[in-house]
């Protein structure tokens, strides 16, 4: 767990992307569920954002264009 931003500044970029994307993630999260969350809600909204985080590819070199 990486516990202060880093310091490069190509580093710092991919660090503000997944901050972006996981803001993006939550937001979807919060706007499909109604009334207030409560703990276990939460943590279920954090679940989902970090699994789909974990799950796009590392790279788009691989990814073809159709």
């Amino acid at each position: 767990v990486c516990e202060k931003n880093p310091s490069s500044s190509h580093q710092r970029v991919v660090w503000e992307r997944q901050i972006q994307t996981a803001r993006m993630i939550l937001d979807e999260v919060f706007l499909r569920h109604e009334g207030p969350f409560d703990t276990a809600m939460l943590k279920a909204a954090f679940y989902e954002a970090a699994a789909t985080m974990n799950s796009r590819p590392l790279s788009a070199k691989h990814i073809k264009n159709s």
